[in-house]
């Protein structure tokens, strides 16, 4: 009998479409709970003629496609590629770690920074002069760095620091300053739609079921991503793909063991989920979903078996919650009034001011744990890009009354960038 367990399912970016990825260093592999991935045949019957006969004359198969769908455990590295993936660009990949400073004063005893960093100094507002830190470096011995401020742009250290001891920031008034220690293992990616809205990268996917045969799928897109949580669970999440040319090929050299990401788990307890501002809600279940329409009629050209592209013509973001109630506040905003006022309106209640921020108990670097954090865009009601509502309370003997919660993104009406998705990890770039 051949187990499921045995199966290997990896994917690696490529560099372009029609360029399928065949570098097995370049794969990561993934741990799910279920699902696959494999061909998919488009099969047309010959149209029904007079003098046919009462039985179908042919088949014939006129396109293929790559097609998959899985539910998994996310873990922060594989997930980034998802994410970038779902929002079709990476703002930036930096190292982060942050201790904050006073202003004008001698600051000692800053401590261990865990690991080698080198050290950036932030300004809240124009400031100049000097910024001395004094510290260890790998190897021990003293370190000492001088860096000079000219405004409000950050300045970054050369020199690499094991420990922090003293950092004398220049005497400005009314400025507080910022120590930005960047260990080499906890980088911080920033995932947003940027300017080309229907960007996404393409990715190869290789599949193994139960280690018998070997297939590659080509020019492949993820066309959906979902998070789920549950108060004491893991975070769970559901990705579908589809993709090009389905090819046999040898798994013999894939080496997937190594490069199985079975890192760190997102964990519902130690995470925050807070919405909407002003609101305390207890969240018992809920889920972040991501929609990317292909549409797939569009995409069959004459003279080729597999589609030409997978084109996004749309995006959908939308956040669900399961929240305990105790009073008519949230219910009443949503299902009446946002004003909170008694009568119905036809106005939407708008708030995008949430913090949602999904965490593993497992530390990327010391006082880091690996997290991802979901961002709306809007500052107050009038600008806020996500619309509120709710659902009918459907009540039962013996339980406790619960409303379910709907939240949609909608595009920036300042023009910004209407979510922002940040993940710490120690995976360099994406």
């Amino acid at each position: 009998m051949t187990a499921s367990d045995s199966s290997l399912l990896g994917f690696a970016k490529q560099t372009a479409l029609g360029t399928p990825n065949t570098t097995d260093a370049s794969f990561k592999y993934l741990l799910f709970n279920e699902g696959g991935m494999g061909p998919e045949n488009r099969t047309l019957p010959l149209d029904p003629e007079v003098g046919g006969g009462a039985m179908l004359r042919d088949v014939v198969k006129v396109g293929v496609l790559s097609r998959g769908q899985i539910a998994f455990i996310p873990r922060p590295d594989t997930l980034g590629n998802m994410l970038l993936g779902a929002t079709g660009n990476v703002q930036s990949d930096t190292l982060l770690y942050q201790k904050p400073l006073v202003s004008t004063a001698i600051i000692s005893g800053i401590g261990n920074i865990s690991e080698a960093a080198t050290l950036t100094v932030v300004a809240s507002g124009t400031a100049t002069g000097d910024v001395v830190i004094v510290g260890t470096k790998t190897g021990g011995g003293s370190e000492t760095e001088t860096l000079a401020l000219n405004g409000a742009t950050p300045v970054v250290g050369i020199k690499t620091f094991v420990t922090v001891t003293s950092v004398t920031p220049p005497t400005v008034s009314n400025r507080t300053f910022t120590l930005i220690a960047n260990p080499a293992t906890v980088h911080t990616h920033v995932f947003t739609l940027g300017a080309n809205q229907f960007a996404a990268p393409y990715y190869t996917f290789r599949s193994s079921p139960g280690a018998l045969w070997g297939e590659q799928f080509q020019d492949c897109r993820f066309s959906a991503l979902s998070l789920a949580w549950r108060g004491a669970n893991f975070v769970r999440g559901e990705a579908a793909m589809m993709g090009g040319l389905p090819t046999r090929v040898s798994p013999t050299t894939w080496g997937a063991a190594p490069k199985t990401d079975g890192g760190p788990q997102f964990l519902a307890p130690v995470s925050n989920i807070s919405v909407p501002t002003g609101t305390d809600l207890k969240v018992i279940s809920g889920a972040f979903s991501m929609g990317m329409n292909i549409p797939m009629d569009e995409q069959w050209v004459t003279g080729s078996y597999s589609p030409d592209a997978f084109d996004i013509t749309q995006r959908a973001f939308q956040l669900s919650l399961v929240v305990k109630i105790t009073d008519d506040a949230l219910y009443k905003k949503a299902m009446y009034n946002p004003a909170s006022g008694n009568d119905w309106a036809a106005a939407m209640f708008r708030e995008a001011d949430i913090d949602l921020n999904l965490k593993s108990s497992i530390e990327a670097a010391t006082g880091i744990p690996y997290s991802l954090n979901i961002q709306a865009n809007g500052a107050s009601d009038a600008t806020a890009n996500v619309v509120w509502s709710a659902q009918t309370i459907a009540m039962r003997p013996g339980r406790q009354i619960t409303m379910a919660l709907s939240g949609t993104f909608l595009a920036d009406p300042n023009g910004g960038e209407p979510l922002t998705l940040t993940l710490v990890n120690q995976t360099p770039s994406y």
